[in-house]
């Protein structure tokens, strides 16, 4: 069966701008594992519509890199209901789609509504914050991609949270006493690490 990936990635901040370079590295690398992959800024594209709806069900995978709430993906904050790129009204848009959320909190709620709404599909995300350090973005922006290409590559949500949660915490002692423990804010990206392991999950 042909792997066509969707990269949703949003930029209007500081973090997002981040994350969108993840989603472009990310993109770069996906080409060989997938049979296509499409990255759209997702930034302008608030309440599901034809061209999102569109590109969704030309997709195998949806993965989305921004800014979330526990009921939503935000294309755009401060625009009231329409801010939502996917919600938990819209969620059966991903019916059928292996998702990955790359963001704070869309699990609490949204998951539970594709787990209700959806089939066919897994979804992977963040029960609470997803963070990561500023002076140390690389080593949170390898180990998110990593975790997105095994995904694509088959491997399935529950051993892709495990291995996640073994890495965030791998990552944690590497800022703590191991070959990390000199970068500029170890303590706090290792703090950071750690926090991931307890919340990424499937619902």
């Amino acid at each position: 069966m042909a792997k066509n990936v969707l990269i949703l990635a949003t930029r209007y901040d500081a973090a997002t701008a981040r994350t969108f370079e993840w989603a472009e590295d990310l993109h770069r690398q996906m080409f060989r594992f997938a049979d296509s992959c499409m990255l759209v800024d997702a930034t302008a594209l608030c309440r599901a519509g034809s061209s999102l709806n569109e590109a969704i069900q030309a997709s195998t995978h949806v993965i989305f890199y921004g800014h979330g709430e526990t009921d939503r993906w935000i294309a755009l904050p401060g625009t009231g209901a329409s801010s939502s790129l996917i919600d938990d009204q819209s969620v059966s848009i991903l019916n059928g789609r292996n998702v990955y959320a790359g963001c704070c909190s869309s699990l609490a709620v949204l998951g539970g509504a594709f787990k209700k709404k959806c089939s066919g599909g897994e979804f992977i995300g963040y029960k609470d914050t997803f963070g990561f350090d500023d002076d140390n973005e690389y080593e949170f922006r390898r180990a998110s991609n990593q975790s997105v290409i095994n995904f694509v590559d088959g491997t399935p949500a529950s051993r892709i949270v495990s291995d996640l949660k073994a890495e965030w915490t791998s990552l944690n002692n590497s800022f703590a006493s191991g070959h990390l423990r000199k970068r500029p804010n170890a303590v706090q990206a290792g703090h950071l690490a750690d926090l991931n392991s307890q919340r990424i999950a499937t619902p």
